[in-house]
């Protein structure tokens, strides 16, 4: 069955029905990332490698020369290193990394120097020790982060984290320039640039940055940035250690002696939340990095000039989350008036399939009414499992071209009128787009090469069906 992938490269990975036998072409992939470094590899440098929706147990073992790869995600591509130390081994250097998710590595993330590498809408997630060594290299080769998000991610005291850009990114509860929580001891993280980013604080008092200046003109930069208050950021200078809230460090008031400054240019502080009940382990989506809209963020998006300073905070348009609360206002609960079928909520926290059911269950939202016509750039989930790629949020239609998986999908209609019929097939994570056939996209039946129009509506209404068999159908 083709994997109908979306993106053109010269390797191609598939974790749910790929095969390391395979030639690692669209029609038949490789199953591991392993296994399309070692073909691109062997084919020489600048290979684009396409990894197709699945989770990946695996490190990414870098060739010891330089090979100038692009890693390219198409689908859900969620690298969880439960059970391994690294997430990158040997020379992770001049290549590139798009729409990947690192989560629960519990050792370094990267072993050796990255030199001008660059990830673009990546997520990373609950990473102990983000940089070994070294995760280094001055002014010409600084590692790049574009539209990333950050959550729950720590350095280690004594390691070098040098030049770093950070363009459009989240972080919340840690980033690579921290230690461990509370932390009072810099390790050696300099000349960091921050750019249009958001830092967020899960706790009152918790650093949102920790560095130093390693000599004259090493200083961080953060430019059109937005703090949390309730946060801390905290700064050595080589003898002493300096610490405070944004407005501390602008007013001059941060603790300790001294006349250590910290360029802020065109920065903000203010208060902010973000969706805290999510059920699963956000791991698909990392929906706690999200921030609802409401009168206390409303101020993080105004620069004191009254001009805007964030319009989609990480590349990522903000969201509304719903769990499994027991809520009249939560579509997805009974309560809210969706339908359950084969399916128990609450007992695990959020969603999950009844026992003795036969592979699958199904929840049928309540209409949602969004007040107006909008376009939906992307409507996402959460969900844990313990068989990876064997479980999942997808689909249960009726085609045969649908019976087996290779996406993670949900079945959704709309209309700027109560929405009736059929569904549409569309991808978790992924802007939702139709082709003039009315086709979805996340169907496999989906051309690409067709022109697509976005899904504009007033009323929606999703189908989710939760499968513990994505081999076949039910």
């Amino acid at each position: 069955m083709p994997n109908n992938f979306k993106i053109t490269g010269d390797f191609y990975v598939s974790a749910l029905d790929g095969n390391d036998s395979n030639a690692g072409t669209a029609e038949a992939p490789f199953k591991t990332i392993g296994a399309g470094i070692t073909a691109a590899d062997a084919a020489g440098t600048y290979q684009n490698i396409i990894v197709g929706t699945g989770v990946y147990n695996e490190t990414l073992a870098m060739n010891a020369s330089y090979k100038y790869h692009c890693f390219k995600g198409d689908g859900k591509v969620i690298l969880d290193g439960t059970g391994l130390t690294y997430g990158m081994t040997g020379q992770p250097s001049y290549s590139k990394i798009e729409d990947f998710t690192f989560s629960n590595y519990t050792g370094h993330f990267s072993y050796q120097e990255q030199k001008d590498f660059m990830y673009t809408r990546c997520k990373f997630k609950s990473i102990n020790n983000y940089y070994a060594t070294y995760h280094r290299y001055f002014y010409t080769y600084p590692s790049v982060f574009n539209h990333c998000i950050f959550e729950d991610v720590t350095g280690y005291y004594g390691q070098q984290l040098r030049v770093g850009i950070y363009n459009n990114c989240i972080m919340v509860g840690g980033h690579p320039a921290l230690l461990r929580r509370y932390y009072t001891a810099s390790p050696y993280t300099y000349y960091q640039q921050y750019d249009n980013c958001v830092f967020i604080a899960k706790e009152e008092g918790e650093f949102l940055w920790q560095g130093q200046s390693r000599n004259t003109g090493l200083q961080p930069n953060f430019r059109n940035c937005t703090f949390d208050q309730k946060g801390k950021l905290q700064f050595y200078d080589g003898s002493s250690y300096y610490t405070g809230s944004f407005t501390e460090w602008v007013n001059g008031t941060s603790q300790g002696p001294g006349n250590v400054s910290i360029p802020f240019f065109n920065c903000q502080s203010a208060t902010m939340s973000i969706n805290e009940n999510i059920s699963g382990s956000g791991e698909m989506s990392l929906a706690m990095s999200t921030m609802p809209i409401n009168a206390q963020n409303s101020e993080m998006f105004r620069n004191h000039t009254g001009a805007p300073v964030f319009t989609l905070p990480g590349g990522r348009a903000l969201a509304t989350a719903y769990s499994h609360d027991s809520s009249s206002a939560n579509p997805l609960h009974p309560m809210g008036g969706a339908v359950l079928s084969n399916i128990t909520t609450g007992s695990l926290g959020g969603f999950q399939i009844d026992d003795g059911t036969e592979g699958s269950g199904s929840i049928t939202s309540a209409i949602i009414d969004q007040g107006s016509s909008k376009v939906i750039r992307e409507i996402d989930a959460a969900f844990v499992t313990g068989a990876p790629n064997a479980a999942a949020p997808s689909t249960f239609p009726s085609g045969s071209n649908n019976s087996h998986p290779v996406r993670y999908q949900y079945e959704m209609r709309y209309g700027n009128s109560t929405p009736s019929g059929d569904y549409k097939i569309f991808e978790w994570g992924r802007q939702p787009l139709v082709n003039p056939n009315g086709t979805g996209s996340g169907d496999i039946a989906f051309e690409t090469g067709s022109t697509q129009l976005p899904v504009s509506a007033r009323y929606l209404q999703l189908r989710i069906t939760l499968r513990n068999n994505m081999s076949g159908s039910l």
